[in-house]
C-alpha cells in the first residue's frame, strides 16, 4: 500500500482544533460588518470540509461553536449547507 493511499485510509480530522478554529473565528469576525462575518463561515464550513470533516460533521461543529441561535440561523438564513459549499 502506498503511504499517500494509507493516509486517506485513516486520516481522521482533529474535532478539538476545528472547533478552536470556529472560536477564533467567530470572535475575531463578530466585530465586522454581517455581510463579512457571514462570509467568514462560509469559508470556516469549507475548510472543515476540506480538511477532512464530513459535511454533517462540520454543519455540526459550527452549530455547537456559534454562540446564539440568532447568529447561526441569520447565517444560514434559509440556505442549505450544500449550497454554502457550491458558492
Amino acid at each position: 500500500m502506498s503511504l499517500i493511499r494509507e493516509i486517506k485510509e485513516t486520516w481522521k480530522p482533529d474535532l478539538q482544533g476545528a472547533r478552536e478554529h470556529v472560536r477564533l473565528t467567530i470572535k475575531n469576525y463578530s466585530q465586522l460588518d454581517k455581510l463579512v462575518f457571514h462570509k467568514q463561515l462560509d469559508v470556516t464550513l469549507r475548510g472543515l470540509i476540506v480538511a477532512g470533516f464530513t459535511v454533517e460533521e462540520a454543519e455540526a461543529v459550527m452549530i455547537v461553536e456559534i454562540p446564539e441561535e440568532e447568529i447561526y440561523y441569520e447565517w444560514i438564513n434559509e440556505r442549505a449547507t450544500d449550497e454554502i459549499i457550491s458558492n
